[in-house]
């Protein structure tokens, strides 16, 4: 299992509709490999545009290629 650890995203430059795309370009060596992953999230994940529910809402949306 491979743990994200915070400030994935520094969402003062970043657009509500972009951060579902980000996360799966983060999540994509991961997946791809079929790892187990879990976040940690900082200070600069959340802001007035995008917010650590919303990454937290997509990463439990992704599945392993033998998922």
């Amino acid at each position: 299992m491979a743990v994200l650890n915070g400030d994935m995203i520094s969402c003062e430059w970043v657009a509500a509709k972009d951060v579902p795309g980000l996360i799966d370009q983060i999540a994509a060596p991961l997946v791809d490999r079929d790892i187990p992953f879990a976040a940690t999230f900082g200070n600069h994940d959340i802001s007035q545009t995008c917010s650590t529910s919303a990454m937290f809402e997509r990463m439990a949306t992704i599945k392993g290629k033998n998922n």
